[in-house]
């Protein structure tokens, strides 16, 4: 019996010894990839621990976030008896092209934006190896709705993929990845931190971080603009928010690396990588994350509107003189305006209203290129260029001294610079240098003032080459800007 009973024993345990070798949570499957770097097949036996599966998850949450971009991950192969390329990272290239603010089109003449698109046409003609990855990460500064900033900062993306497929003479690119980052909270505290310049910086930051953690960011950013005054806000506006209207190419450059196999295993599967983001992800630890697919190659009409309005100006300094004038201007685009001026002095006075006489009558047109734009105005803000012309008629007489009458006509050139002054007024100051001509015609008043008698003798022409005008102008637009309003894109 006890003989018996050993033979059982000895059984039954083989029987349990062998189920554990074949359990599956144990025996790994030869299709499945291992994150390791050495390339040898792994043939111990392991058990999922609870801390394993943590540490699994914790590593696809850091690829998913961009954190790591598999440049120490390498799936391990299967047995399989072939070479296979894997693509390695070698390098990294980063280019910024900058925005002007509430706009999504390329200015050359902004910041270094000329000097970068030349780099990106040389770097562009070096992107034929197929394992080259290609992401635009694009921003737009904290200000205005979180929606309308984030609609923004894609077409900012889609703005450097076609200039992009511009430069390689419309080849378009297969994988562009655009992450668009929106208002870009995250960044902008980072850059708030790092202000040593900022007014009451302290104060400011502590603001902040409690408004956000109470309200949300947007809340807490719209709150700065009355903080204090607004004077920590005019710092942010002018030091830290241009720096976050930007869009970023990177390109990640492979190099191929042919490893030898075994025999019978499925082609590895490399694992995604994806940019940052903030947003609090979940992740299945029982399925792989999905990889985004790229946006679509078409190009997309910028369809961002900026409010249309003309404005309404006077010459501060005919004014002083009491020669009352008007001005309007047109918006024409982003560079370019129209300006129609008239100034209209109709003044006499003394006996029988001719001993003293103040009366003149010009108008002129003027179209403007804006060369440099101011981005605190939708339009009219910045310097600009002009070419003038202007006609009219006059009729100036003190007593019997200065008695003249006559008509001219003037054309020239402008240069000028117009600022906001404050949330509704702007400001403009304009010189314009070119050839003026008169005919001038003299008379004379009798001792009564009541009759003037024009004198044949003296009559002429006169001609002018110099200044012809000056302003100082005092400018109202005849409209909302966008800048000013509390629901502004950036």
């Amino acid at each position: 019996m006890f003989i018996v009973a050993g033979i059982l024993m000895s059984v039954l345990t083989c029987s349990v010894n062998a189920s554990a070798v074949l359990t599956p949570a144990a025996q790994p499957s030869p299709a499945a990839p291992t994150h390791q770097t050495s390339p040898a097949i792994q043939t111990e036996t392991t058990t999922a621990t609870p801390e394993a599966i943590m540490n699994e998850v914790a590593t696809k949450e850091a690829i998913i976030k961009g954190s790591i971009i598999n440049e120490d991950i390498k799936p391990e192969p299967s047995p399989k008896d072939d070479i296979i390329k894997l693509f390695t990272p070698e390098r990294r290239d980063t280019l910024r092209v900058h925005f002007r603010w509430s706009n999504a089109v390329i200015d050359t003449l902004y910041e270094d934006n000329g000097a970068t698109l030349r780099r990106l046409a040389t770097l562009l003609n070096d992107l034929d190896h197929p394992a080259d990855t290609l992401y635009i990460y694009s921003s737009s500064s904290s200000e205005g709705g979180a929606a309308l900033n984030e609609r923004l900062s894609l077409k900012r993306g889609e703005a450097l993929r076609d200039q992009m497929v511009r430069l390689r003479g419309g080849r378009r690119f297969e994988g562009v990845t655009i992450i668009p980052l929106g208002a870009n909270y995250p960044e902008f505290r980072t850059r708030l931190k790092a202000a040593d310049a900022l007014p009451h910086r302290d104060e400011t930051i502590a603001q902040y971080e409690t408004a956000s953690r109470t309200y949300g960011d947007e809340a807490a950013f719209a709150r700065l603009r009355s903080y204090l005054g607004g004077v920590p806000y005019r710092y942010i506006t002018a030091n830290i928010l241009p720096h976050m209207r930007y869009a970023d190419l990177v390109v990640v450059s492979h190099f191929v690396v042919e490893e030898q196999i075994a025999a019978d295993a499925e082609e590895p599967m490399p694992l995604p990588a994806i940019a940052l983001r903030d947003e609090p992800l979940s992740v299945n630890p029982l399925r792989e994350p999905k990889t985004p697919e790229p946006l679509l190659e078409e190009p997309q009409k910028d369809t961002l509107v900026r409010r249309w309005y003309p404005a309404v100006k006077t010459n501060l300094l005919y004014d002083l003189a009491t020669a009352v004038n008007l001005e309007l201007e047109f918006p024409l685009g982003d560079r370019f305006s129209l300006a129609l001026e008239d100034d209209f002095p109709w003044w006499n006075w003394g006996p029988n209203g001719k001993k003293y006489c103040f009366q003149i009558w010009n108008m002129g047109v003027e179209p403007r290129w804006w060369f440099i734009r101011d981005d605190r105005r939708d339009y009219l803000t910045g310097h600009f260029l002009g070419v003038y012309g202007m006609s009219g008629k006059y009729d100036l007489q003190w007593d019997t001294r200065f008695c003249w009458q006559g008509e001219f006509w003037s054309a020239g050139l402008s240069y000028g610079y117009a600022l906001p002054l404050c949330r509704r007024v702007n400001m403009e100051f304009s010189l314009s240098v070119g050839y003026l001509r008169s005919d001038y015609r003299h008379y004379q008043p009798d001792e009564d003032y009541k009759h003037l008698y024009r004198d044949r003798q003296n009559t002429g022409k006169v001609t002018w080459i110099g200044p012809t005008k000056a302003k100082i102008s005092l400018v109202i637009p005849l409209g909302r800007d966008s800048r000013t309003s509390r629901k502004a894109v950036e």
